[in-house]
């Protein structure tokens, strides 16, 4: 009877949160638990496939579906805090596996890696089946740990329960992109509570919530060693002062519709593997698209972190929020694959090093993602290898293949839960519903901003959903999409910063940026502190629901080129915010470029602001060429300038280009001689002066450019060169595209994809 009473309070307070009582640092199972967990072999460490259920592959649930079974979820926090508790010396410790490891960043390889790490596996050795662990991923640790906890529970009829909540256990994702329940936040609260009550094998215990924090026993200060980290005990989120979740809380909230609708382009719109997968900016691939699923879950990390351990790669994977968010990640690379399943990795060269991988190094589907070994002949997983999650023996909701095999109808399904999932903040959306009714509020202050009085009272609201003006959308119900590409030096502020981008005043309190209600969206670099990286990382801020606010308040016409670029010039406002948490001059953040492209006229973009270090630079086109010749020797090969010079003459080789000088001069040619090894130094590069043999720009193909800028040998009188490219529009491109010159649609601006390449560290 008491078994029944306890099952029937675990239905209705699982894992309750609780914060008046003290509680034990992890659930005591009544004998030495600790023992059982420990590794008993050193044999290698081999990534297998987990065990079906009754013939069928489990999925990874969202952390809200998995709440709902409240058997699993409390096998689920106990494996958690027991892996947290372990020892911090022991190999399968929480400490060791969010330690230092390979994994890539800037990389091709980004997507596999971090799936092969996520992996679950079970592997057999003879006769014995036993569960083993690879070096570093925490989720086969965790799917042992619950299998064994559930064999503990000593009631038959809780047994039950547990052993079938164990069977098909997979580790959740956290969905920071759907919109929440009704009455509910993105940020679970959940991840806020420092103590939790949960029932377990010995009963109803208080304990530290394994979802908060992570305690180090003991904190090392030479590995934390930077900032305040040698004096926090447990990871931190948002530290002022303490950890501060509900300021966490409120930026994901704020940012949520902006990461929504990057997530949906990218689904919808980026059909090619390479500037899908990573957030490099430097040599070719498809270049009208800016954004990557690295550069969208960078800015969680960032958001997460807000100068926590999140918001440091090197820190980042103890906090418990890491892993959830990562799952998610795999979820999208997951579904991306099922939409688009013949574009995979394909070769790019590795522009930094990892502990495994030179920069200089083509990086393919078929380079070892190390160190997951996938046999016990030492051969390691690749890309190839790991393009299925059904081959470790999960899947997801959306991706999972239906019961009558047709891979229509699982498109179709597929496209079905994103456009419900993800659709509800894309302007075409908004578009649908044609609201005609124009906004009540915020009226006055757009019509102040129309007319210049601009003053700290006034600023409008984005955080509403605009009421779309019937003039927005055209007899064929398509409209004028906005967005700001952005590329920056990663290692330019020596650390992780954000691009934030205002309509009209920005607050004086700058930690109340990232939910200020005129913020229209942001930019968050993830970058590892000291290591100098001059490599350009890039990421898109939509704009287009933004300017339907301002347009159905009043404050400009409509979204045609000719009235939004005025508008913008003259209050969208940008703000920069480094590592220490300080504003940072916009003009001092090397190579920062930000391009406001719309998708309604085919050859026309502007750029915002450029700067190089050398002020501002207003790009526009220019319709006579010059020619030039202009050697580079090869004693100066390897300084930084040449190497910029090499990364995009790589890309231009043979191809007609269009070249905006410092001074204004517009030069256009044919680059020639460029040498195939990024090591190695070009020759020449030929083009025709201004003023003889003068052509047209209507003539010249400039869809082929890629860089918005480099800097030039010093032997050059001039440093700074400006590539004005064309923004691919959602509506023309994709007539082009059909034609074979045009690019694809719903995205404006430039993309110059590079081959990235791992970050020495073991998350992120």
């Amino acid at each position: 009877m008491e078994s029944r009473i306890a099952l029937c309070s675990l239905i209705i307070l699982s894992a309750a949160a609780v914060t008046a009582v003290p509680y034990s640092p992890t659930y005591h199972f009544g004998f030495d638990a600790a023992s059982l967990v420990k590794r008993q072999t050193q044999d290698p460490i081999i990534v297998t496939k987990l065990p079906l259920t009754n013939g069928t592959v489990p999925i990874r649930p969202e952390i809200r579906q998995m709440k709902q079974n409240p058997y699993k979820w409390n096998l689920f926090l106990l494996s958690m805090s027991m892996l947290q508790y372990t020892n911090q010396n022991d190999e399968l410790s929480w400490y060791q596996i969010a330690g230092r490891g390979y994994c890539t960043h800037m990389s091709i390889l980004f997507p596999p890696w971090h799936r092969v790490y996520l992996a679950l596996y079970e592997v057999s050795r003879g006769q014995e089946s036993q569960y083993v662990y690879i070096l570093s991923p925490r989720q086969q640790v965790l799917f042992r740990l619950v299998q064994m906890i559930a064999t503990w529970f000593t009631d038959p009829n809780e047994r039950a329960f547990y052993h079938a909540a164990a069977a098909d256990f997979r580790i959740p994702y956290w969905d920071w992109a759907a919109e929440p329940p009704a009455g509910e936040d993105v940020f679970l609260p959940d991840f806020e509570s420092e103590g939790i009550q949960i029932y377990g094998p010995n009963g109803w215990q208080y304990i530290a919530n394994p979802l908060y924090s992570y305690k180090f026993n003991p904190l090392d200060p030479k590995v934390f060693s930077q900032g305040d980290f040698p004096n926090w005990t447990e990871t931190k989120r948002a530290p002022f002062e303490k950890t501060d979740n509900r300021s966490v809380a409120h930026s994901i909230e704020h940012a949520r519709p902006a990461l929504q609708q990057r997530l949906y382009t990218l689904l919808s719109n980026y059909k090619d593997y390479g500037p899908f997968s990573n957030k490099y900016w430097g040599t070719a691939t498809n270049q009208s698209q800016f954004d990557s699923v690295e550069a969208l879950h960078d800015a969680m990390h960032v958001l997460v972190g807000n100068r926590g351990h999140m918001y440091y790669i090197q820190y980042s994977a103890f906090d418990p929020v890491f892993f959830l968010h990562h799952t998610m990640a795999d979820r999208i690379v997951a579904m991306w694959q099922a939409l688009y399943p013949t574009s995979w990795v394909t070769p790019q060269v590795a522009m930094e090093h990892s502990f495994t991988m030179p920069p200089g190094e083509v990086q393919d589907v078929f380079t070892e993602l190390k160190p997951f070994y996938a046999n016990a002949s030492g051969a390691f997983w690749n890309s190839e290898m790991a393009n299925d999650t059904l081959r470790f023996g999960y899947s997801y909701a959306e991706t999972i293949p239906g019961q009558g095999g047709s891979k229509s109808e699982d498109r179709a399904r597929l496209i079905a839960a994103i456009n419900r999932l993800y659709g509800s903040s894309s302007p075409s959306t908004l578009v649908q519903k044609r609201k005609r009714a124009l906004a009540r509020r915020d009226r006055g202050k757009f019509s102040q901003l129309r007319q210049g009085t601009l003053s700290d009272d006034v600023s409008p609201d984005f955080s509403r959903e605009p009421h779309i003006a019937a003039n927005l959308v055209t007899d064929e119900n398509t409209y004028t999409e906005w967005i700001a590409n952005v590329h920056v030096q990663n290692g330019a502020l020596n650390g992780s910063f954000t691009i934030h981008l205002f309509i009209g005043a920005v607050p004086r309190d700058i930690s109340s940026w990232s939910a200020a209600p005129n913020l229209i969206g942001s930019m968050n670099v993830f970058a590892m502190k000291n290591m100098g990286s001059a490599n350009h990382v890039s990421g898109t801020v939509p704009l287009t629901s933004a300017l339907m606010r301002v347009v159905s308040a009043g404050g400009v016409a409509g979204l045609d080129p000719g009235q939004v670029e005025p508008y913008l010039k003259t209050f969208l406002q940008v703000r920069v915010i480094g590592e220490n948490g300080a504003e940072v001059r916009p003009s001092s953040v090397e190579g920062l470029c930000i391009q406001i492209a719309s998708s309604e006229e085919l050859f026309r973009s502007f750029s915002l602001f450029c700067f190089c270090g050398l002020g501002v630079n207003w790009s526009t086109q220019g319709r006579d060429i010059l020619h030039l010749t202009y050697t580079i020797p090869t004693h100066t090969r390897h300084t930084e300038a040449n190497m910029k010079l090499v990364r995009f003459l790589m890309k231009c080789a043979n191809e007609t280009v269009t070249i905006e000088l410092k001074n204004g001069t517009i030069v256009h040619g044919t680059i020639t001689s460029v040498s195939p090894q990024m090591n190695t130094a070009l020759r020449t590069v030929k083009m025709t002066p201004k003023g003889q043999d003068a052509v047209s720009l209507d003539t010249m193909n400039i869809r082929g450019s890629t860089i918005r800028y480099f800097i030039l040998p010093d032997s050059l009188p001039l440093d700074t060169l400006l590539i004005d490219d064309a923004p691919k529009p959602k509506n023309k491109a994709r007539k082009e595209a059909e034609r074979g010159t045009g690019g694809r649609g719903g995205r404006g601006g430039p993309r110059g994809r590079g081959r990235g390449r791992g970050r020495g560290r073991g998350r992120g």
